[in-house]
């Protein structure tokens, strides 16, 4: 028996941006970086950003492998930046 779970709604990444006090340039830095990883070229950040406007407003359906991509990248842990050491 499989389980099939449907992917976040828009206003769920939404919530999670802003969990992460991230600006939409900073989570379109995030699905480049996780896209390259996949070996995808993404759009230019422009219209990701037109998109992810779209997307985060209901105004559009987010497609299949951006909200994969966009899963992933919230449920990957953020890394700690560590304090700067000062001498």
């Amino acid at each position: 028996m499989s389980i099939h779970t449907s992917p976040p709604s828009p206003v769920v990444f939404r919530q999670c941006r802003l969990s992460r006090g991230w600006e939409p340039t900073q989570l379109v830095g995030h699905m480049k970086i996780a896209a390259r990883g996949d070996g995808v070229t993404l759009p230019a950040t422009w219209l990701l950003l037109r998109l992810l406007f779209l997307w985060e407003n209901q105004r559009a359906t987010v497609p299949g492998y951006y909200a994969a991509l966009l899963h992933r990248v919230f449920t990957t842990p953020v890394p700690h930046q560590h304090p700067a050491v000062s001498s």
